[in-house]
C-alpha cells in the first residue's frame, strides 16, 4: 500500500467486515487498530505514531585532543 505525503492511503476490493490494520515504521511504536468495513460508506482510521527510536554510540574523544567530556556550566 503506498501511503500520501500528508498520510492518507485507500485500500480497496475488501469485503464488509473487521480488520485489523498493523502499521509499522523504523523508530517507531507499532500499531494495530481495528477498522470495520461497510459496503456502504468508507471507513476511516486515525491513528498516530509514537517515536520509540534509541540512541546508541561511543563517544571518541581521541580526534579532538584536549577536549572534555564534561557538560559546560
Amino acid at each position: 500500500m503506498r501511503v500520501r505525503r500528508d498520510g492518507r492511503h485507500a485500500l480497496t476490493g475488501l469485503r464488509p467486515g473487521t480488520y485489523t490494520l498493523i502499521v509499522t515504521a523504523a523508530g517507531f511504536d507499532p500499531q494495530a487498530p481495528a477498522v470495520t468495513v461497510s459496503d456502504r460508506a468508507p471507513a476511516t482510521c486515525n491513528f498516530a505514531l509514537v517515536g520509540d527510536a534509541v540512541l546508541s554510540g561511543t563517544v571518541d574523544t581521541r580526534s579532538n585532543p584536549g577536549r572534555s567530556t564534561r557538560p559546560s556550566s
